[in-house]
């Protein structure tokens, strides 16, 4: 009861506030009487044009679509204080937006001032506007529908026989433990599926020695000669390797014509 005594109360300082500021506006028409019918002609009107728009605006961003839902109901709103109350746009404007915040606010303080939460009063506002929302939204659906032609109807008719008389287990799919896995586990568990491969030998073009530098190889020259290590660097027209031998490291260089048979370990 509080509650609605403070409702009521805000309603009448917004209404004479805004009147009062009609008038300074040089308003014909300032009386509260008027100022309310204005404000009520005016919500009703912009109400129903949201309605073609959203209609007619689905495919347009959501953003851009808010915006121009609320410029069409300013222009709409200010067009109502300026032929009722009988004042120029700019009058209409400033109006307008002044009963706006001054509506605003006085909710706010009436809400304050009956006890109850800003925040759980926003709230049941919120949800009350979502299902006119949804309410608007299903009315627009209901008139698209009815503009589809008995062929359509048809149409969809035979989709939902066919949709009926196909089975679930046709409907939903089946989803194994490793299609819920994420990628990089998946790829471990593949590397580890791998058979290991011991490392051996493999048989290199003699041309491909530039990008063998740093790995293990074996080198069979022209005279049956086989030098085994690992290569360090290609210079000039030598191969540059560098061998294991008893007590240390040797380092010599192999010339590359005299290469028959070039290996790499892997």
């Amino acid at each position: 009861m509080i509650f609605f005594a403070s409702l009521a109360a805000a309603l009448g300082a917004t209404l004479w506030l805004v009147s009062y500021i009609a008038k300074m506006l040089l308003a014909k028409r300032p009386g509260m009487g008027w100022i309310l019918l204005a404000w009520i002609t005016g919500s009703v009107l912009a109400g129903l044009a949201v309605i073609p728009l959203s209609m007619f605006g689905s495919n347009l961003d959501p953003q851009i679509l808010f915006i121009a839902t609320l410029v069409l109901s300013f222009i709409i709103s200010s067009a109502a204080y300026k032929y009722i109350n009988q004042m120029g746009w700019g009058g209409a404007f400033t109006t307008n937006i002044a009963s706006s915040v001054i509506a605003l606010v006085a909710v706010v303080m009436a809400v304050v001032l009956s006890g109850n939460s800003l925040k759980d009063t926003f709230n049941s506002v919120n949800m009350a506007a979502q299902q006119n929302a949804s309410f608007s939204g299903s009315f627009t659906d209901a008139e698209q529908t009815t503009d589809l032609t008995e062929d359509q109807d048809l149409e969809n008719s035979e989709d939902e026989l066919d949709d009926t008389v196909a089975s679930d287990d046709d409907l939903e799919p089946i989803f194994k433990e490793k299609d819920l896995l994420p990628k990089g586990t998946l790829k471990e568990l593949h590397a580890k599926e791998k058979p290991y491969v011991s490392p051996k030998y493999h048989v290199v073009k003699i041309g491909r020695i530039n990008s063998l530098v740093g790995r293990p190889i074996r080198i069979r020259k022209s005279n049956g000669k086989v030098v085994t290590g690992s290569l360090q660097k290609i210079r000039g027209n030598s191969a540059v390797v560098k061998q294991r031998i008893h007590g240390g490291e040797a380092v010599i260089p192999v010339s590359i014509a005299s290469i028959r048979k070039l290996e790499v370990y892997r």
